[in-house]
């Protein structure tokens, strides 16, 4: 298990809003995911035009382990029906600079260390048990920092009204910037080390969660956002990441959607409808892909 208090304020502020969500309202359609699926994927049209309840529940750099966690805590208290879990090709096929392969056993030195440590276990238990909204669920890949430092992080985090959160426009990538341009941290992405497999513990919580909903008898489905054109042209290898991705899937009897093809969905991997490197769309595009996905959706299941 792999709980951790993430201490940034927007974190907080989507857990708060969870929570303050399912108090009003029963989730039966659930998305998971990273900032991927947050830009992407709009709860208000996927009820328009599925007919559903949902919920776009999206911590920022969530791996298949995070959002395992996340799926039992919302089908702990919610009648689930669907459950969508974004897969990023570049983030889970990316080598990553910190792999801490013995997890659950960090967490249980962790859990030992709170025994002894009484303001520890009170600040612990304020934050898990009291507090839900501020506490996510990463992998240690995702939070570099030592376990033992994770009071201090805590008393770090500082919430800020949502409605002081600037908001920037969304400008598209520049083809022609890329070659002198570093803003889109284009050169990050094409000179990170790929290769070719799925790390272990990604697909282990992808059956995880694939038994976890065979289990209540929700429909499972797992979707790869659109691919930048200009990722394409750097990193040839991309198509051989999701062929990759699709023989998993199939193998693990996985209901898988690339959101690449544009077979399935027309014209999305075109650069302007992206603000970086990384696959976010710029704004006014979720609408038109969420449309899009629904329809996906609704093709499969007729």
């Amino acid at each position: 298990m792999t709980f951790l208090l993430y201490p940034y304020s927007s974190m907080n502020q989507k857990f708060d809003k969870y929570h303050a969500h399912i108090k009003e309202n029963k989730i039966d359609f659930l998305v998971l995911g990273n900032s991927l699926q947050s830009d992407s994927l709009d709860a208000d049209i996927i009820d328009y035009e599925l007919d559903v309840n949902s919920y776009v529940f999206t911590p920022q750099g969530s791996y298949p382990e995070s959002l395992y966690y996340l799926l039992l805590d919302v089908a702990n208290t919610n009648p689930l029906k669907t459950v969508v879990v974004g897969w990023d090709i570049i983030q889970n096929f990316q080598y990553p600079p910190y792999v801490y392969p013995h997890a659950e056993e960090l967490y249980r030195e962790f859990l030992s260390d709170i025994k002894g440590n009484n303001e520890l276990a009170k600040l612990t238990l304020k934050n898990i048990m009291e507090q839900r909204f501020t506490s996510t669920f990463f992998d240690w890949s995702s939070f570099p920092e030592n376990i033992l430092e994770i009071p201090a992080v805590l008393k770090s985090k500082n919430i800020i009204p949502q409605e002081k959160v600037e908001k920037k426009p969304h400008k598209p990538i520049n083809k022609e910037e890329l070659r002198t341009y570093k803003n889109f941290k284009y050169l990050q992405v094409i000179e990170t080390e790929y290769k070719n497999e799925i790390q272990e513990n990604d697909k282990k919580y992808l059956i995880k969660i694939r038994d976890f909903c065979n289990k209540k008898n929700i429909r499972l489905y797992v979707i790869s956002n659109p691919i930048p054109d200009c990722i394409f042209e750097a990193i040839p290898q991309m198509h051989d990441f999701i062929e990759t991705s699709k023989e998993f899937m199939a193998q693990e009897n996985i209901t898988f959607i690339d959101a690449s093809d544009d077979s399935v969905f027309p014209g999305f991997t075109k650069d302007e409808k992206f603000r970086d490197c990384f696959g976010h769309f710029c704004g006014e595009y979720r609408t038109v892909f969420s449309k899009q996905f629904c329809d996906v959706l609704k093709i499969m299941n007729n």
